[in-house]
């Protein structure tokens, strides 16, 4: 479903500057359809770029992008309509999703305007139908978002998302500003709304013990590149690098609330 093909990011320095900076550099993978795909790393290891240049908010230096079977790095694809649609993006701060301006209402038809033709009753229907499928009601329409709390934001911009119909959906450490006891009520949604719903899915994170419950496959990223991959029960049972062995090892349990849950909703 997507393949991406010796992808790179490089950054340059000022006008008078030589210096450069490898986000990414040479990563291929591919998720098949209905999979859930996941990139491991520490902060500034380079996996958010990934997620950002497949969502189509940067653009590559080299490399290729299919979706498909489709180059979305050729004719401009990245900047369609449809393409706009068909790739979501849950980012890791709930709050910043939903204009503060708007009603919840408002800020969940403005994509729907945009991208189908369907009359109010039906929009309404469509909206109605994702804010149940994520555990919330339609009396969350009338409120403002700072009327919420995170993991309500997070379920709003699950739905929003899903609301789309879209391919693929990339999750940004989705959880991690949320509080304990309500990362397991997100991440055990999602993983039952992607094997109900056949999602694909490409889950960028920090924490290996959650890539292994959500993920069928990972790779493990550092300064720029992919140092390990394979299925995540390899990955964390067997690693085969000394980086990926590192991370494993600084995995505190400080979240076991959330990993019991996560193991019950399997």
């Amino acid at each position: 479903m997507l393949q991406v093909n010796d992808l790179s990011k490089v950054y340059k320095g000022g006008v008078f500057s030589k210096t450069t900076l490898k986000a990414v550099e040479n990563t291929s993978f591919h998720i098949k359809k209905g999979d859930c795909f996941g990139i491991i790393g520490e902060s500034g290891s380079g996996k958010t770029t990934i997620g950002k240049i497949v969502a189509g908010l940067l653009k590559p230096t080299t490399g290729e992008l299919y979706i498909n079977g489709r180059n979305m790095l050729k004719n401009n694809e990245l900047k369609t309509s449809d393409f706009r649609r068909r790739v979501q993006m849950i980012f890791q701060e709930p709050d910043g999703v939903m204009d503060p301006r708007w009603k919840i209402e408002r800020s969940m038809m403005e994509p729907l305007d945009i991208h189908f033709s369907l009359n109010q009753k039906e929009k309404m229907r469509k909206v109605n139908y994702w804010l149940e499928t994520v555990g919330l009601s339609p009396e969350h329409l009338d409120r403002y978002p700072f009327e919420l709390s995170g993991g309500q934001l997070q379920r709003l911009a699950f739905a929003r998302a899903l609301s789309m119909e879209p391919d693929l959906i990339i999750a940004d450490e989705p959880t991690s500003s949320l509080d304990v006891s309500v990362q397991a009520q997100i991440l055990t949604l999602m993983k039952e709304i992607q094997k109900k719903c056949e999602l694909t899915i490409l889950f960028i994170t920090h924490d290996l013990y959650v890539a292994r419950q959500m993920c069928s496959e990972m790779a493990v990223m550092q300064n720029g590149r992919f140092v390990e991959t394979g299925s995540s029960e390899m990955v964390f049972d067997h690693p085969q690098e000394k980086y990926t062995k590192m991370l494993i090892d600084s995995q505190l349990p400080l979240d076991f609330s959330v990993r019991k849950k996560l193991k019950q909703g399997e």
